[in-house]
């Protein structure tokens, strides 16, 4: 019956097939906090015993872009598992590229600004 059920057709994919998608997409969703937790707590804690700001200022500026990118592969192949129009494909493509451009400026943003108020 729960075999039945997991191969059932939706949109052109089995429930199987979305069942993956959607446990690789709140499984990236899941190691992105936990690598924030690990930056924000155990990293960070170990950042200001050093001697120079410079570390925990890295730390402080990478943790949120860098978990913002790690959730978005993870959207992204959880999205590629799936059997999708060629146009469907083309528009998570752009999407996806339009929002990596986007973190790598909020990453350098926050770099420039973190420095600059810091240093100067």
């Amino acid at each position: 019956m729960f075999n039945l059920f997991l191969q059932k057709e939706c949109y052109g994919n089995t429930v199987a097939q979305w069942s993956i998608a959607l446990a690789i997409v709140v499984g990236s969703i899941i190691v992105g906090k936990m690598i924030y937790w690990v930056l924000s707590r155990v990293v960070k804690s170990l950042t200001r015993k050093t001697k120079t700001k410079l570390d925990y200022i890295f730390v402080d500026t990478i943790e949120e872009p860098i978990v913002f990118a790690l959730v978005l592969w993870g959207i992204w192949f959880g999205l590629h598992t799936l059997y999708l129009s060629t146009i469907a494909v083309l528009w998570i493509n752009r999407i996806y590229h339009v929002l990596i451009v986007f973190t790598i400026a909020w990453f350098i943003n926050r770099i420039f600004d973190a420095l600059i108020g810091e240093y100067i």
